[in-house]
């Protein structure tokens, strides 16, 4: 029968420790999409300075955003 209780397969959508809320970091995309962790938060701006994604920050997020080329 499968299904994916709690603790059984499925995916998981825990990405690991939040941010450190000292921490900050900002992307800016060739595309004009801008990407900021800060005081624990992610947000994504569109070109046009839109808030398209705001939400708590992962460590994961840090991670990304700290080696990004």
């Amino acid at each position: 029968m499968g299904g994916g209780g709690a603790g059984r397969g499925g995916s998981s959508n825990n990405p690991g420790p939040p941010a450190p809320s000292s921490a900050s970091s900002t992307v800016v995309h060739d595309n004009g999409m801008r990407e900021t962790v800060s005081e624990g938060r992610y947000v994504m701006h569109d070109a046009q300075g839109r808030v398209i994604v705001d939400r708590r920050a992962t460590f994961a997020d840090y991670v990304r955003l700290l080696f990004a080329p």
